[in-house]
């Protein structure tokens, strides 16, 4: 045996060894993380639609960890449970990983709501991903929603597509019976110019109003429950001529309530735009739109 083979076996060897030292290190002290870990604290507060704290909350969460193996990273989650105060306040401090992973909230009486899930919610806390860095802050606690049951109200769905013709001839649905329908409350009306469109410049207004009730543009990122307001509402209808794209809330004739979230394509070569609107209807009167159960796409009210 040749003695460059017999170093280089030797530097293997030795090789192997420091490396099996380090993972035995790692697997008694836990402390190769590379500093990828951070401290983690978590505040949160569960309310219910009204605002109002909700406690006794079960809230199951878990936080990662990731040690460095061999050059390997090696996640592991850790799973706890605790339970909201009488203020609806949890908290998760102490701990040490990458991110906090709010799993579950659940209380008899109350249901999740669909704006503000309530499982699958990530907080990264140690910035190497390209989610940006969760930074907590204990006087303004991360802000869960459940619903009561008893507020729970079937609504009408809609998922609808139509084609706009481009040359201002409206383009009617029916809110009741969730067709297009040439008598139907909610009408949309494309303006091109020119109407049949190719190429170049194009000029196109867009106005959706509903007949003989009234609408308005909302704000969904500053709304923490579908409650359609009272007032407000404008019968002349809404006028979009820059971007085609909107959520909005309805009053019908009939005193029926209805959130849609709309989007047109006046840009479509032809002689037609699309137009793609989804959102739910309450057929009872009440202004309660948050989604919680819904009516057979089929269903027809009266009137």
């Amino acid at each position: 045996m040749s003695t460059t083979y017999r170093k280089l076996t030797q530097f293997g060897v030795l090789v192997f060894v420091a490396l099996g030292l380090l993972g035995a290190a790692e697997l008694i002290y836990g402390s190769s993380d590379g500093g990828i870990n951070v401290p983690i604290d978590f505040w949160g507060q569960v309310v219910d639609q009204t605002g109002a704290p909700i406690s006794g909350v079960r809230v199951e969460y878990s936080y990662t960890t990731t040690s460095i193996a061999f050059a390997w990273g090696v996640s592991r989650d850790t799973r706890k449970v605790t339970v909201t105060d009488k203020d609806g306040s949890f908290s998760a401090r102490g701990l040490r990983g990458t991110c906090l992973n709010v799993n579950s909230l659940s209380k008899d009486g109350y249901v999740s709501s669909n704006r503000f899930p309530t499982s699958g919610m990530i907080y990264n806390y140690a910035g190497h991903t390209s989610e940006p860095k969760f930074v907590p802050k204990q006087n303004q606690p991360v802000a869960f929603m459940l619903l009561r049951k008893e507020v729970a109200e079937a609504l009408i769905p809609y998922n609808s597509r139509l084609h706009l013709p481009g040359n201002g001839i409206p383009v009617r649905f029916n809110l009741g019976t969730g067709r297009q329908d040439p008598k139907g409350e909610l009408q949309f009306t494309l303006h091109r110019d020119p109407s049949v469109y190719v190429s170049g410049q194009l000029k196109w207004e867009v106005k959706v109003e509903v007949l003989g009730g009234g609408i308005q543009e909302m704000d969904e990122k500053n709304i923490t429950f579908y409650l359609a307001p009272i007032s407000g509402y404008h019968s002349e209808g809404v006028i979009w001529t820059t971007n085609p794209r909107g959520s909005v809330f309805i009053k019908t004739a009939q005193g029926r309530y209805c959130r849609l979230r709309i989007e047109i394509y006046p840009n479509d070569e032809g002689d037609f735009g699309r137009c793609f609107f989804e959102g739910y209807l309450n057929p009872t009167g009440s202004r309660n739109l948050e989604y919680l159960q819904e009516l057979p796409p089929n269903h027809t009210i009266g009137g």
